[in-house]
């Protein structure tokens, strides 16, 4: 499996070359957080701020290419839990709004 690594707007990413739809592996570079979270920290439920976490996702959607806005999230837990997320969770990101306690999510 071969890895491109990206440097745009700021934001440091790979991909998967063999991947044929945008997608990022993040790095921790190019976000707004602050330490002990710096810098492009995504999750919320550590006590990072929420603005901070929304801008670091708009950035990354920036750089790859998708709109941050419609971005869904789940309370990532260790299991065989996937969830088909829909048009109803677009924009649920934060950790509190998260619709779903899951593994993994898909869609179509």
């Amino acid at each position: 499996m071969s890895f491109t690594t990206h440097l745009k707007n700021g934001i440091e990413f790979d991909s998967a070359d063999h991947i044929g739809i945008p997608h990022a592996f993040t790095t921790r570079y190019g976000g707004v957080s602050e330490p002990p979270f710096d810098s492009l920290n995504f999750a919320d439920n550590r006590g990072d701020k929420a603005e901070n976490l929304l801008e670091n996702y708009r950035r990354l959607g920036a750089a790859v290419g998708f709109d941050a806005s419609r971005v869904v999230c789940c309370r990532q837990v260790h299991s065989a839990t996937v969830i088909e997320a829909s048009e109803d969770h677009a924009g649920k990101v934060l950790w509190n709004d998260r619709p779903f306690d899951a593994d993994a999510l898909v869609t179509n």
